[in-house]
Formats: C-alpha cells, sequence, structure tokens
C-alpha cells in the first residue's frame, strides 16, 4: 500500500515565487533488528495508527523459522538521514511442503512519504532481488497489484467458496479443539505452525479427522451478510477437510453459532463446489520460484495472521 502524509494535504500550494525543495535521494537499506522500532514508528504514525507499534514489532517478529535459518532482514526501508521516509516490510518463513522446507517472503506494507515516491520502485526491486524467496502478497492495493503483475506476480483465484453448516444430532464430530491433543495427532511438522499461530488474537485451530488421517485447520471468525462466519486460513490437508466438511460445519455451528465456513478457491487442490461463491476483491498475489503451487499456499506466516487482519 502506498500512502500520503495527511499534513502534506493541508498545506497551501506553492506560488510561482515559492522555491520548491527537491529531496536528494534517500538511502536504501535492509531492515534490521536495531531499525524496527523505528520502521513499525513509520507505520503507527503514516499506515494505520490504530496498530499499535509493538503490534507492528510482534508482527515482523513472530517465529517462522522453525529452527532453519533466520530472515536476512525484515524488509528495506529508505531512509533521509536518521529519518525513515519510506519502507516496505516483509515476514519470512519456512514452510514444510510436500517433504521439504520451502522459504517464504510475505510483502507487507509498501508506504512511502510523498516527496519520496521517485525512489519506491526501489525497495520492491530489492526485496525481488532476493530470487531463492517465493514470494506471496496478501493485502495489497489494486494500484500496486498492477506494478507485482509487471514483476511476475500471478494473481490468485479470486472466489470464495460458501459452505452453509447445518446440524447433524446424532452424529458424534471427529474434531478437537484441546489443546493437550494437538502435540500428541499432528506430525511434528504440522504441530510447530499450530504452536506459532495457536496464540495470535483472532486465531481459531482445530484439529479434524481420525487419529490416523487428521488436519489442522485455522480459521477467523468473521461476519458476512450480518452473519457469523468462519474463513479458513490454512488446512493441511485438504482431503480430510473435503471429506469431513459436514461434520466440521456442525462442531462449528453447535459450539461457536457459525453459520458458514468461507474457503478461498485457490487454497483447494481439487474443485469442492460451495452452496454459493463470491468474489474477494482484495487482490491476492504470488510469485514462486521453483514449482509452488497456489493450492499448496496459505494465509499463515502473513500479514493477516500476525496483525489479525480482516479477510
Amino acid at each position: 500500500m502506498i500512502v500520503t502524509e495527511p499534513h502534506l494535504q493541508e498545506r497551501q500550494h506553492p506560488t510561482m515565487t515559492q522555491h520548491i525543495p527537491h529531496p536528494k535521494p534517500p538511502r536504501l537499506l535492509p531492515i534490521t533488528d536495531a531499525d524496527l522500532p523505528a520502521v513499525c514508528q513509520f507505520y503507527h504514525q503514516h499506515l494505520n495508527p490504530r496498530i499499535p507499534v509493538e503490534n507492528w514489532i510482534n508482527a515482523f517478529s513472530y517465529d517462522g523459522h522453525n529452527g532453519r535459518n533466520h530472515p536476512p532482514n525484515y524488509g528495506f526501508m529508505l531512509t533521509d538521514g536518521q529519518t525513515v521516509v519510506g519502507a516496505f516490510g516483509a515476514i519470512y518463513s519456512n514452510q514444510w511442503i510436500d517433504g521439504r522446507w520451502e522459504p517464504f517472503c510475505n510483502h507487507t506494507s509498501w508506504v512511502v512519504r510523498k516527496a519520496y515516491r521517485p525512489w519506491s520502485r526501489n525497495l520492491l526491486e530489492a526485496l525481488l532481488q532476493q530470487d531463492h524467496w517465493h514470494a506471496t502478497s496478501f493485502t495489497t492495493n489494486p494500484h500496486v497489484a498492477n506494478i507485482c503483475r509487471k514483476h511476475q506476480f500471478s494473481q490468485l483465484n479470486d472466489r470464495v467458496e460458501v459452505f452453509f453448516n447445518t446440524p447433524h444430532p446424532f452424529s458424534t464430530p471427529p474434531i478437537t479443539q484441546n489443546p493437550s491433543a494437538f502435540k500428541t495427532l499432528l506430525n511434528p511438522y504440522v504441530y510447530q505452525n499450530y504452536i506459532t499461530h495457536g496464540h495470535l488474537p483472532g486465531i481459531e485451530c482445530v484439529i479434524l479427522g481420525q487419529p490416523q488421517q487428521c488436519a489442522l485447520v485455522v480459521y477467523k471468525k468473521k461476519i458476512w451478510k450480518k452473519l457469523p462466519a468462519a474463513i479458513l486460513l490454512h488446512c493441511s490437508d485438504w482431503e480430510v477437510f473435503s471429506h469431513y466438511r459436514r461434520p466440521l460445519g456442525h462442531f462449528l455451528l453447535s459450539h461457536h453459532g457459525i453459520l458458514t465456513t468461507h474457503v478461498h478457491t485457490f487454497q483447494l487442490p481439487t474443485p469442492l463446489t460451495g452452496t454459493l461463491s463470491y468474489r474477494d476483491t482484495q487482490p491476492r498475489l504470488f510469485l514462486s520460484r521453483g514449482t509452488i503451487k497456489p493450492h499448496q499456499l496459505s494465509f499463515l506466516y502473513s500479514e493477516i495472521t500476525a496483525l489479525n487482519l480482516a479477510l
């Protein structure tokens, strides 16, 4: 997202005799641990004052590396002297997909002060030069989405399937939210996703299926058509979801009063048609550096989970 400064908009237009200073080119630098407080203060001031600085810091700091290589940076920034004048944040993670670790870089907020916009592209180019990371961008605005497409990003399927949750009063859903069961039932790689995300605000986790074949389902609650709904952020095994989605719906309805379950179509490896579908107006983009397919992506290890953003 690129934003302007509200106080700049209030200034009077310069007259023909006024000298308009042109800033010198800012420095392009990686965001390090030492820089993170200043960058997060910059986001708080120039992007979204409703998000506390501490929340921004936690979003970039939460551990998605699973004991492997640590992030090279937290994105890149533009500085004029000691002042941050632009930033493009990144959340890095190592994700276990098809029996191997895959490195991901989730692009977060792209904010540059108006006077320094001529150097905005330097931030994106610096991120993309790290060409061994798969890149995702889940909260970009349409203007930035167009820029990303010119850099070989693909837009993900924008349909969302809706499943109405119906009661099955005489069945026992093969589902648990008991924290003590997660470590026992989930394999270590899937369990790590639960450890990393299960405590985050707004995140709900359930285990779906039987002990010999189960899946971790991560979702957020939302309001859709003025009614309570659940939108899935991640499922560790979509085949399990397909087989047990009706018991899951019964569980969500009977235990949480949730009337519908929503799944982004790009997450489904095989077509699964809901009762109805709608278009997601938020562009979701990704850039694969290898063989990663859209259905292998999830919203974990992104600003959507780290900052508890709406979907």
